[in-house]
């Protein structure tokens, strides 16, 4: 099946968002964030959570603007061909390493924590290999078993809290701020780099949603995001209340309150379950990032297909990970210091600058205003061989087509076979309707314009 012509709703997209922002931020997260905020790491998660909501809103603002376009046709249109090539290169700079980071994420909790003795490619080329099959399947597909895993992670981590109750000593939350504002500005610009402004990936992912389904789109994805949000402050919250200080030189804080439970010596030693949750929701992340960038590229360089480049790239971010590090220490540098200030630059700024031209120019060219039919748009995405190609969600029939334009094959044999009476009829008429033209010519200049 085409991915270009799958649909999903609008609440199938808040499932894969929220999936998204929680696969793996929830294991990888709380450990570096209290490490560099302390016990306000929570106040610094809802200032970072405040520019999610911004970015989201830009996302929003752009897609009911411009409704059957991606992110790149927007900016293609908005900027020109030659600035969105531009910023397409330096965002794919990061969307590479970005993949690669899920993964080999992974692969360091797992020979860490759980398969010390297990060489770190075999999960990583695992997981890319099933991320590519599944991203290669569309969409629909990633949108109906997402549903299934993203409730079984959600109820496993919730389990997990619950019977961690008897650990939990809220005293340890105090002080909030003990050295001040500035951890918690630091604390946000982690956080801010991982995972909030990853949500640019979903430019290109919001045009799939079915028209029939894009109104309730705005409130099913600012409710994914603040829910999302909020599970994040309750394991950060969670963490503090289990360990205190030392918190901070654990890297993985799920995990380890998964170790402390013991429920009437009948329940232990879970912390398979929240190592399964992990995998799960890495898994789920790396898809959506391999079908984000292959859609990303087949639209930046005019590939009509973006499903073939989905092989490619998983084989490049498997190899990527491989190379791009010397250490463990190195790489979590790499993600706590560098992450935040690169997609700044290549994310934040030019969704930034699409977004405010979006937003000074006038929707002068029709299709552009938010209130128009999709159909009434004539919004076409170029593709590679010159044609012009329906937007994801568009439909099968051609403008060409006698159904869909409203006309029975028969009308053209009709309309020759009254071409003689319509002649006759012209004939008599002529006079009267030169004269006619010659008064309509001498009118306002502007009537013909609202006319059309």
């Amino acid at each position: 099946m085409d991915i270009r012509k799958q649909t999903i709703s609008s609440f199938q997209m808040s499932v894969l968002f929220f999936v998204f922002m929680t696969g793996s931020s929830i294991i990888f997260v709380p450990g570096p964030l209290i490490e560099r905020a302390g016990n306000s790491a929570w106040v610094s998660l809802l200032l970072s959570g405040g520019t999610g909501f911004a970015i989201l809103g830009m996302l929003l603002f752009l897609n009911r603007r411009f409704p059957s376009m991606t992110y790149i046709d927007i900016s293609r249109k908005m900027l020109g061909s030659t600035i969105t090539l531009l910023f397409g290169l330096l965002t794919m700079t990061y969307l590479f390493h970005m993949q690669a980071a899920i993964v080999v994420g992974v692969g360091q909790f797992m020979i860490s924590s759980m398969l010390r003795e297990t060489p770190m490619y075999v999960f990583t080329f695992l997981i890319f290999l099933i991320s590519s099959l599944t991203a290669r399947a569309g969409i629909e597909v990633m949108a109906r078993m997402f549903m299934l895993i993203m409730v079984i992670t959600a109820v496993s981590v919730m389990i997990v809290l619950t019977l961690a109750l008897p650990d939990y000593h809220p005293s340890m939350l105090l002080p909030i701020m003990p050295k001040g504002i500035v951890p918690v500005f630091y604390g946000a610009y982690y956080t801010f780099g991982f995972p909030f402004v990853e949500i640019f990936l979903f430019g290109m992912l919001l045009p799939f949603t079915a028209r029939k389904k894009r109104r309730l789109l705005p409130k099913h994805m600012l409710i994914s995001l603040g829910v999302s949000t909020f599970l994040l402050c309750t394991v950060t919250l969670c963490s503090i209340m289990v360990f205190g200080a030392y918190a901070a030189e654990n890297p993985y804080l799920l995990f380890s309150i998964a170790r402390l439970v013991e429920f009437q010596e009948i329940i232990q030693r879970i912390e398979s379950i929240i190592g399964m949750a992990l995998i799960l929701g890495s898994y789920m992340k790396t898809t959506i990032t391999l079908f984000v960038l292959s859609l990303f590229m087949a639209r930046l360089f005019r590939i009509k297909d973006s499903s073939v480049l989905v092989m490619p790239v998983a084989l490049s971010g498997f190899l990527l990970g491989l190379v791009s590090y010397d250490s463990a220490t190195q790489w979590f540098g790499i993600i706590t210091t560098v992450h935040p200030l690169w997609t700044a630059l290549v994310l934040f700024c030019p969704l930034l600058v699409v977004t405010l031209t979006a937003a000074i120019r006038q929707p002068s060219i029709q299709g552009t205003g938010p209130d128009t039919e999709p159909a009434q748009q004539g919004v076409a995405i170029e593709n590679a061989d010159g044609c012009t190609g329906q937007s994801p969600d568009a439909g099968d029939e051609s403008p060409g087509d006698p159904e869909s334009t409203g006309q029975s094959p028969d009308a053209d044999d009709e309309s020759m076979g009254n071409a003689g009476s319509a002649s006759e009829i012209n004939g008599v008429t002529g006079k009267k309707g030169s004269r006619e033209q010659g008064s309509a010519a001498g009118g306002p200049k502007h009537s013909g314009s609202s006319a059309s």
